[in-house]
């Protein structure tokens, strides 16, 4: 557990990380990990000092297995938490496919990692959530004592992506929307899945709130005079990105497999650090190679 800024704790790993948001009169947990995590969270939450209770709610940032797999488990130990999320998000959490590829990817997550003694059925049934609360964008959530948060809708990830702004500490919980820093450089990897153009305005629109301090869903946060750095960097590695699918696939002969592949020949076996499961690594990266695929045709 590392913590951020004051009242603003990153819980878990920092490969797999929630994060939690204390305010004077209401606590807020952002995303719930892969269900792998929820042990981890569960046990920091209650060691956290002079924290006698649990999160009053638990926002979304999107419907990725490893954003909202620990939801169910710490629903359980945490019955009175308010879940929130997008109504893009709401719809799609109540798709069975959706919620099986979810509890699919989960288990596979803790059956490699050998961890599963603590977990319930009920721990992986992901279509018996209830997202009570439909965040909109611009809304704003008083935490109490000066604390708050601000929701922004930033699709291009996913098309339900939210990020919240905590106004208090000129911070931003951007989930996957803008990018990650997966290495010990300042690459920052590209995240669009659902659309290339949504993505680049939505790393526009956070960069206008002028945060001083970056919180990625996964890995680096990014600090003060390195933001403005960060913010430009993940605008010219997407273009980057892009121009190095659209080439492939032309060499290729628009061949859409076989770009996947040489790109995680190159890419994924590659790294020491910084690695998804391959399996969700392969996910994303297809959806992406799928969207440049249809854009040029």
């Amino acid at each position: 557990m590392d913590e951020i800024a004051a009242g603003l704790y990153r819980l878990g790993s920092s490969r797999f990380p929630a994060f939690l948001v204390i305010g004077g009169h209401r606590i807020v947990l952002v995303d719930a990990g892969p269900a792998l995590m929820g042990p981890v969270y569960l046990k920091e939450i209650r060691q956290l000092p002079g924290n006698s209770r649990g999160p009053d709610f638990l926002f979304l940032t999107h419907c990725h297995f490893d954003h909202v797999g620990g939801a169910p488990f710490l629903q359980r130990h945490f019955p009175e938490i308010r879940l929130g999320g997008s109504e893009r998000f709401a719809r799609r959490l109540s798709q069975k496919l959706t919620c099986k590829s979810i509890a699919d990817l989960n288990r596979a997550l803790i059956g490699k990692n050998n961890r599963d003694p603590v977990f319930i059925p009920g721990d992986f049934d992901y279509g018996a959530l209830a997202v009570e609360r439909r965040l909109k964008d611009g809304e704003r959530v008083d935490l109490g004592a000066g604390a708050s948060l601000e929701v922004i809708a930033t699709p291009g990830h996913t098309s339900d992506s939210l990020s919240f702004f905590l106004p208090h500490l000129e911070t931003i919980l951007a989930g996957d929307a803008i990018g990650i820093i997966p290495g010990d450089d300042f690459r920052v990897a590209p995240q669009f899945l659902s659309s290339y153009e949504d993505y680049l305005a939505s790393i526009e629109r956070i960069r206008r709130k002028k945060p001083k301090i970056i919180v990625p869903g996964h890995h680096a946060v990014v600090r003060a005079a390195e933001c403005e750095r960060f913010f430009n960097a993940a605008v010219a590695d997407c273009r980057a990105f892009r121009e190095m699918i659209e080439h492939y696939l032309k060499a290729a002969g628009m061949n859409e497999g076989a770009v996947v592949r040489r790109i995680q020949a190159a890419e994924y076996h590659t790294l020491r650090k910084g690695k998804q499961p391959e399996a969700a690594f392969l996910l994303n990266l297809t959806a992406q190679v799928r969207l440049i695929a249809s854009s040029m045709k």
